[in-house]
């Protein structure tokens, strides 16, 4: 314990030079030689993406990893080629944000580059059920698989899960029916 004014600035002065020397250690993981601040460094983007049903009336979710790093897309998407028929996995490398049934996107997290391949084999890992299993799947639970194994793994944050449900939380589910025409006509309108 310090008794001096002098012997309490020496003693803060050696606390400050200790925390400065383990900020330096921190920044310099984050911060590689060249100087470049980590903002800067590659990273990827996860997202959870919306399109229109490409047959029947459920939307189809996929999952996206955009690497900055070299510049490429790939795209995890559950799917069924006919109703009722086999689930398979189809893996694509574009940005599904292109896609003309595209709907909408959510960003879940950014990642660092080296992870990117982590995240590409918890994708391949999820299982996709057979229909013969008697399990009601939609591509919507691929998205949520993939979603609770990163956050198990640590790689996103339940506040992260929970602002992408909410986000898209209005495509969760059957894609409403429109309203035919002639049910419209049938309608009250204000001025009557």
């Amino acid at each position: 314990m310090p008794t001096t004014r002098s012997q309490a600035r020496t003693a803060a002065s050696t606390h400050d030079r200790r925390i400065a020397k383990r900020h330096h250690r921190t920044t310099s993981i984050l911060r590689p030689s060249s100087g470049r601040r980590r903002s800067e460094l590659p990273y990827a983007t996860l997202y959870a993406v919306v399109s229109e049903p490409t047959q029947g009336n459920r939307y189809l979710w996929s999952f996206a990893v955009f690497d900055e790093r070299p510049i490429i897309w790939h795209t995890y998407e559950a799917k069924q080629d006919t109703p009722g028929g086999q689930w398979r996995l189809n893996i694509h490398q574009y940005d599904p944000r292109l896609a003309p049934n595209y709907l909408a996107s959510a960003v879940l997290t950014r990642i660092p580059t080296e992870w990117v391949e982590m995240v590409d084999e918890i994708c391949r890992a999820i299982p996709v059920p057979n229909p013969e299993a008697g399990l009601q799947y939609y591509s919507e639970n691929y998205i949520e698989d993939v979603c609770q194994t990163l956050l198990n793994r640590g790689i996103i944050e339940v506040s992260e899960f929970q602002n992408m449900s909410y986000g898209l939380g209005n495509y969760s589910g059957a894609q409403e029916q429109d309203v035919g025409s002639e049910n419209r006509e049938a309608l009250p309108s204000i001025e009557d």
